[in-house]
């Protein structure tokens, strides 16, 4: 028969375990954070974003020069990379380096908020769980092309837009998505113009340090630019009801290119996109992790 004193001993015990067990659980997460392997893919996934970006950026060019683009998105600079000869092995790569810095964001959002104020460890965290969902639905989004599979992004938004149509709430939302979609690409015209990715960056001082701060103070407000209109269209597709001009980048693109001097704005931004996705690449070596 257990008596009442044996129950406490039986259930401090219980409860050692546990926080032995959620301690160990702990410090494998922080090692795998700390991880040089972790660390050296998680870089590769700066240089796929960043190529990405440099391909988003040429098929806006080809646009705006008269050609036909395709999708000026992430899905059309997939389907451009799976199209090429050794396109899946690369997609294979970007798959594995975008999920390691999801990864690497996620231990982050646990145990990288060296803040003193709680204000900047939620800050950090916030950040930190965006880049996160940013990464890993790149590195989704690269694994179905790898598999042989394919999708458009636009349409998927025009469609989620379409149903949230449907009623007024979920009109709200749109417009509120619009706006913080705005609001981000106003945030990086800011951080670009005022060199604020130099945080982000472990060498400033070197030529390709120099060189990679200069990418990233033309190519954060050209890629802010692209986001913006990308809210606006999002909030007008919820007022206008049609969730056509609700498709991400690539609406946002040929949207540019329909307005007057459409073909040289398409190409101003085209440029910049290329000049951010430079700065990405660049950060594979000199950023800070």
């Amino acid at each position: 028969m257990v008596t009442g004193k044996g129950a406490k001993d039986a259930a401090d015990d219980a409860s050692e375990s546990a926080a032995h067990a959620g301690k160990q659980a702990g410090n494998a997460a922080r090692q795998a954070g700390d991880s040089k392997t972790l660390e050296t893919v998680g870089r590769w996934g700066f240089f796929f974003s960043g190529l990405l970006h440099v391909l988003i950026g040429l098929l806006a060019l080809r646009i705006g020069f008269g050609g036909s683009g395709g999708n000026a998105d992430q899905t059309g600079a997939l389907a451009e990379i799976a199209g090429k000869p050794g396109g899946a092995a690369v997609l294979w790569v970007a798959v594995c380096a975008f999920f390691a810095l999801g990864l690497w964001q996620v231990t982050e959002i646990l145990f990288g908020a060296r803040a003193a104020k709680d204000r900047e460890k939620l800050k950090h965290r916030a950040k930190s769980l965006g880049q996160a969902i940013v990464y890993f639905a790149l590195g989704s989004s690269a694994l179905t092309f790898a598999l042989g599979g394919s999708k458009d992004s636009g349409k998927q938004s025009s469609g989620v837009s379409a149903q949230l149509m449907q009623s007024t709430a979920g009109k709200g939302v749109l417009i509120v998505g619009g706006a913080i979609i705005l609001g981000v690409g106003v945030y990086y015209v800011v951080k670009g113009l005022r060199q604020k990715h130099r945080e982000q960056l472990k060498d400033t001082s070197s030529t390709l340090g120099r060189t990679v701060v200069w990418l990233g103070t033309i190519g954060y407000p050209a890629k802010g630019v692209a986001l913006g209109v990308v809210g606006i269209l999002f909030a007008f597709a919820a007022i206008t009801a049609d969730p056509k001009k609700a498709q991400g980048i690539d609406a946002a693109v040929k949207t540019l290119g329909s307005s007057p001097a459409g073909s040289v704005l398409l190409i101003i931004v085209g440029l910049g996109v290329i000049v951010f996705g430079l700065y990405l690449m660049g950060r594979t070596k000199t950023g800070k992790m």
